[in-house]
């Protein structure tokens, strides 16, 4: 036996020479073993550290206070009440009671309700197992003081599993680009790049928004994978209607998809026309005018690309028009909520501010643009020329379509990026990211790695209280909401109305549960308000001169207001002594009339 193993040892190379392996005689690089078709090379490893950082980023941001509490109410009447809204339920007359509700985002706000609400659930169940009954130097918790922690348990953990399924939803979008870009370049390394361009941009303007919005990205995302095949597959044909049909019952955005779709239709069929259109004197005589224009028609409908992005085209038009709650009049309430009076007076559909960090964020994607213009190998094809300057000239009417023009800037750029880089760099070794079993080993393990860092692990894993006041931002309006609540319940002959911006108004439309009702005077979903009524929210963020005969007239008994963005109303009100009281300044501005 030993004679055995000292003659099976001394067959083994040396340590150092080529014929080495690690492990007991098992070579985790051999390309004949049965398990190669597992092995990971080196980029798939970095990929799944990039990706899942970028999960742990978006997953540990604070939640942002805007747009999501809105959604929450509106899903949880849909959810409670088995049913889509057919009119604004919140706000009485101050919204247009006569214009119908269009459910654009219904799926988006019903599925965000109920994750909110399963979180907000087991964080009820925390809360009953660990709101202690003391303090910690022994003082007796009151009542009062219990309950105020059970709900910031329940907010807690409804805030967690909100931001753990925003996370997923951004890395799968990332995760979508960077399928695409790996397509568009046939390198994963160069495909990593555009990824870290796509989620750097996009940290200066909308990364951090939980919104349905996130929805129509992701699908967004899903229609340029497609769209980087040269030969749209055939499994498109079914993939991209379905992609198309829940876009539009998640997010008002989707006509943007159909706006990519028929650029890529229109910029191929171009191209496909033009093959071949060599004969320069085909115009000298008007008899070869016809037969020259039909001669391209027929180039352009006989291309496969062309074919099948048509097909598609009309498939998810189809499809749009009849899987959704309000038929083919959708299109129609799409435009007219784009030309809706009130959403001129929001930012983020003005023109883009270039003084700013969005503005300057644009800026240099176009001066990037200059060298590629110049000195990319490859020729710019019709769509990305159609693209950057669509998207572009959108970008600078409407701030909002900076989201959009990102990802398309980068789709566009990558393949000339990754043409100089081939041009200039020096190749490296073939053998460099040689694939093995230790590669897809350290990839398994770094995706536990990551999950550790998340929200939940935190929570389930290493017993961090799920506390809602912690994983908010510092100007949603927590103790305000509080406050108003107890001066609502001391004094239930108070005027139900208080004056809030629209961003603060989103979370105490969610949070002010009282009977009777509390009217919140607007929110952020603007187009649902009469424009009269927008008019004299907007005077009296303003600070205009009519402000307080506004507040007057609608007998506010509240104002809540972000100091930094209405400094004016700030200022007339802590002038105003005699007829308003200023509760709280910092960082959300709380005034009680006297």
């Amino acid at each position: 036996m030993n004679v055995f193993v000292k003659e099976r040892v001394n067959r083994l190379p040396e340590p150092g020479t080529p014929g080495f392996v690690l492990g007991a005689g098992f070579d985790l690089a051999d390309p004949k073993s049965r398990w190669a078709r597992f092995y990971l090379r080196y980029s798939h490893v970095v990929a799944v550290l990039l990706l899942g950082a970028c999960f742990v980023l978006v997953n540990l941001r604070s939640l942002w206070h805007t747009d999501v509490w809105g959604h929450l109410r509106f899903g949880e009447s849909i959810v409670q009440q088995r049913a889509l809204p057919q009119h604004e339920r919140f706000s009485g007359d101050y919204a247009d009671q006569d214009a119908p509700y269009i459910n654009y985002q219904w799926l988006s706000q019903a599925g965000a309700y109920l994750v909110f609400d399963l979180g907000r659930q087991l964080g009820n169940m925390a809360a009953t197992e660990h709101v202690p009954a003391a303090t910690r130097d022994g003082k007796p918790l009151t009542e009062k003081q219990r309950g105020e922690l059970a709900d910031d348990y329940r907010l807690g953990g409804g805030v967690v599993f909100l931001q753990s399924t925003h996370a997923a939803l951004v890395t799968l979008r990332l995760v979508l680009l960077l399928l695409a870009f790996r397509r568009l370049t046939g390198s994963l390394a160069c495909a990593l790049v555009g990824v870290v361009l796509e989620y750097g941009m996009g940290l200066f303007c909308h990364v951090g928004v939980i919104r349905p919005q996130v929805v129509g990205e992701l699908f967004f995302a899903a229609v340029l994978l497609a769209l980087s095949r040269p030969l749209l597959s055939r499994r498109a044909l079914f993939f991209v209607p379905l992609a198309m049909v829940l876009w539009a019952n998640s997010h008002g955005s989707f006509p943007i998809g159909f706006v990519l779709l028929a650029a890529a239709l229109v910029a191929q069929a171009w191209q496909a026309a033009a093959v071949g259109d060599g004969q320069g004197s085909v115009f000298r005589t008007p008899y070869a005018l016809p037969r020259h224009v039909l001669g391209m028609a027929n180039r352009a409908f006989r291309a496969a690309q062309v074919q099948r992005l048509a097909a598609v085209l009309v498939l998810s038009l189809a499809a749009v028009a009849l899987l959704n709650p309000h038929g083919p009049n959708l299109f129609v309430r799409s435009w007219e909520l784009a030309n809706h009076p009130n959403i001129r007076f929001m930012e983020e559909w003005k023109p883009l501010p270039l003084k700013t960090t969005a503005g300057y964020t644009f800026l240099a994607t176009l001066l990037a643009l200059a060298p590629l213009l110049r000195w990319s190998p490859r020729r710019f094809t019709s769509l990305q020329i159609l693209l950057l300057l669509g998207f572009g000239w959108q970008t600078l009417a409407h701030t909002r379509v900076l989201v959009w023009w990102i990802m398309v800037y980068v789709w566009v750029v990558l393949p000339h990026v990754y043409a100089l880089w081939q041009r200039w760099a020096p190749a490296l070794p073939a053998t460099w990211d040689l694939p093995s079993l230790r590669k897809t080993a350290l990839t398994a393990l770094a995706v536990p790695a990551v999950a550790l860092w998340t929200g939940p692990a935190l929570w389930f894993v290493w017993g961090e209280a799920p506390l809602g006041s912690k994983r908010v931002t510092n100007v949603t309006p927590l103790k305000a909401a509080a406050y108003i609540r107890d001066e609502f319940t001391k004094n239930p002959e108070l005027p139900r109305v208080v004056f809030a911006s629209e961003t603060e108004g989103e979370f105490l439309l969610w949070d002010l549960r009282l009977e009777p009702p509390v009217r919140v005077f607007a929110y952020t979903h603007v187009h649902l308000f009469t424009p009269e009524h927008w008019r004299e929210t907007f005077a009296v963020k303003s600070g205009e001169p009519t402000w307080q005969a506004i507040l007057d007239r609608h007998a506010v008994q509240f104002v809540v207001v972000e100091p930094d963005m209405h400094p004016l109303l700030t200022e007339k009100i802590r002038a105003a002594k005699e007829r308003w009281q200023v509760i709280a300044s910092d960082p959300v501005l709380v005034a009680k009339r006297r």
